[in-house]
């Protein structure tokens, strides 16, 4: 009996720079690997690609040294106002939420809207309120906070960002072992960015996209 095809790959943006910070990075690679390990065993297990791609991201936010959940960079108000989405790609449903402040985990919302929304993307309260009847985990908007997204927000307050310093999103994407496809996004956006910007990354067909074929996010 042939052994079952699957596969994950997971990133953690493109510009972190790491150039310097040894430290830093041997965490980040032992944290990539635990995690792609992990969704590899799931896969294994006969998990869907949807269920692997998300829980991938939600460990993603849950790790300090992203953009993205905890780890997040500061907006213009020294705030943060998350974005995440999630496609499957064998049925084509895609669920999304930006401009959230409150909800521990955005993917996760994400799942829920495209699990049990009318509509595929919610914004702002909308998607806090959701959240907030669900049985999604809150948080206060500080949760996100770390030293280093301070300090960085601090230096880059009062004059514009420098190039370069703030593409990073994290994402994963996965085929399972019936060949289902699937794709998931989150980020903190830029630093120093106005209150009720969305980027790319929660929008299917910008920054993520899945389908019977092909899946990608970045």
């Amino acid at each position: 009996m042939a052994a079952a095809n699957y596969s994950v790959l997971i990133h953690a943006g493109t510009t972190e720079t790491w150039s310097g910070d040894v430290d830093y990075q041997q965490a980040a690679e032992q944290t990539l690997y635990t995690i792609a390990q992990k969704a590899g065993s799931m896969l294994a297990s006969g998990v869907s690609s949807v269920g692997v791609v998300e829980r991938a991201v939600i460990e993603l936010e849950d790790c300090p040294l992203f953009n993205a959940g905890k780890g997040a960079v500061l907006d213009e108000k020294g705030e943060h106002e998350l974005e995440a989405g999630i496609v499957n790609g064998s049925t084509g449903a895609y669920g999304a939420v930006a401009c959230v402040n409150a909800i521990k985990n955005p993917v996760r919302a994400a799942r829920l809207v495209m699990d049990t929304h009318r509509h595929c993307f919610l914004v702002g309260a909308a998607a806090v309120d959701m959240a907030s009847r669900s049985t999604l985990d809150m948080v206060p908007n500080n949760h996100f906070t770390t030293a280093a997204r301070q300090a960085h927000w601090n230096a880059q307050a009062t004059r514009p960002t420098e190039p370069g310093q703030d593409l990073e999103t994290v994402g994963a994407i996965a085929v399972d072992v019936h060949g289902g496809l699937a794709a998931a996004g989150s980020t903190g956006g830029l630093t120093n960015k106005s209150q009720g910007r969305i980027g790319d990354t929660a929008i299917k067909g910008a920054g993520l996209y899945a389908d019977k074929d092909i899946a990608a996010v970045w």
